[in-house]
């Protein structure tokens, strides 16, 4: 027994905790990520792609939230790359009679997700427990986990989204090789356009170098765009092929019911948007569980999550350092300005995201949020402190409490 505490002692108490925790919290996503059977868009989408068509060739009535009618087919108007990742899967799946959900392939990305926070937070010059830890802060005390635990088509194209983002920028601060970031980015641009704006990042950086000379300057300025651009007009042709426009993803096609129809209403995006949108971004709270609907006396377990969303205040408390950092040099004000361009298209779309954990829009932007923490924190404090650890860890706990609150299974 003492030779095991000493062992223990040695590999480092802490870090053997963060390791217990993923791993109690990835065998928690892998069941649920196998459980989920509904609201496989993209599954189905291969499926059509397999058969040369672009529209739904299969009809599920309960799994058409937001698809697009047209010309009497049904579309779906997210981008493709979702669908064209899942296609060999799915081929193989049809040959054996079995259908291939979104969980099994989605399962793999997060685990990608978590290996690249890890790696980027090393490459700041993190110790491993402290990559670790924050590996699992992204992903599993934040809005990432409403969406890596739940592979519905609107989720599993975040999660996408969200492991394409991570893997540019970790090239980014590796390897940095232009042309492949590029690609990477057109990945992102084919899965969820807001997200792929994290590319102005990268922009920004090569435009206002001082140590690059104006040639090279031109010269990686044009590597990204040149790689960048197929994938801008493969989506474009995709759009003209489903609705004969190239600029239109079919969301103004869309037959919206209830509330988010009168919030279409005013625009599909629009100023009247940005502070319902900012409200479960930043501060929306949990709701009371009351034993009856006159008293209000709270009932066991006495909050639940809301299905429109949980601010940032919630699901992340401990980004409350982000108050305490300094951005006076170049490199935070190019991020802050990436993260600004991302989020006011997302903040004034009319949709704010319902049944949801968390505000699952700010995954778009929250990667590069996570890349100014990581760095920022370090260049003042050093190494994460045991207050931020723990907030950390109850922050994952309790996000799981209040995520099991609306998608308990």
């Amino acid at each position: 027994m003492s030779l095991y505490f000493n062992y223990l002692k040695k590999f480092g108490f802490l870090k053997f905790l963060i390791i217990i925790l993923s791993l109690g919290f990835f065998i928690f996503e892998i069941i649920y990520n196998l459980h989920v059977t509904e609201f496989q868009q993209f599954s189905l989408l291969a499926d059509s792609f397999l058969q040369g068509k672009f529209y739904f060739t299969q009809v599920y009535s309960s799994w058409w939230h937001d698809a697009v009618t047209f010309n009497g087919y049904n579309y779906w108007p997210q981008g493709p790359l979702p669908a064209v990742i899942l296609m060999p899967f799915v081929l193989v799946f049809k040959g054996l009679n079995l259908f291939f959900y979104q969980g099994y392939l989605q399962i793999f990305l997060n685990i990608g997700v978590y290996f690249l926070v890890y790696k980027i937070s090393k490459k700041f010059g993190y110790n491993s427990t402290d990559s670790l830890f924050f590996a699992f802060a992204f992903s599993f005390a934040s809005a990432f986990m409403g969406v890596s635990f739940w592979p519905t088509g609107w989720f599993f194209a975040q999660v996408v989204a969200t492991f394409f983002v991570f893997f540019a920028l970790n090239e980014y601060f590796t390897k940095g090789r232009l042309w492949i970031i590029g690609i990477l980015f057109g990945l992102v641009f084919l899965t969820r356009i807001t997200a792929a704006f994290g590319l102005f990042f990268i922009i920004w950086n090569i435009v206002f170098n001082k140590n690059l000379r104006l040639g090279k300057k031109i010269r990686s300025f044009l590597t990204v765009i040149i790689s960048i651009t197929p994938f801008v007009l493969l989506f474009g042709i995709y759009n003209y092929l489903r609705f004969g426009n190239f600029f239109d993803q079919g969301y103004m096609l869309q037959s919206i019911a209830g509330n988010l129809s009168v919030a279409k209403d005013n625009g599909l995006f629009s100023l009247v948007h940005i502070p319902g949108n900012i409200y479960y971004f930043l501060v929306a709270g949990p709701i009371p569980i009351f034993g009856d609907t006159s008293s209000h006396v709270l009932t066991f377990p006495f909050l639940k999550a809301d299905p429109w969303g949980l601010g940032l205040i919630f699901t992340s408390p401990y980004l409350i350092y982000l108050l305490f950092l300094s951005y006076k040099d170049k490199f935070s004000m190019r991020i802050i300005l990436t993260i600004l361009t991302i989020a006011i298209p997302v903040f004034s779309y009319y949709g704010i995201g319902w049944y949801q954990f968390g505000y699952r829009y700010s995954l778009d932007f929250l990667p590069l949020i996570f890349i100014l923490f990581m760095r920022n924190y370090r260049l003042k404090y050093g190494n994460l402190s045991l207050g931020l650890k723990l907030a950390i860890t109850f922050s994952a706990i309790f996000n799981y409490y209040l995520f099991s609150s609306i998608f308990g299974i």
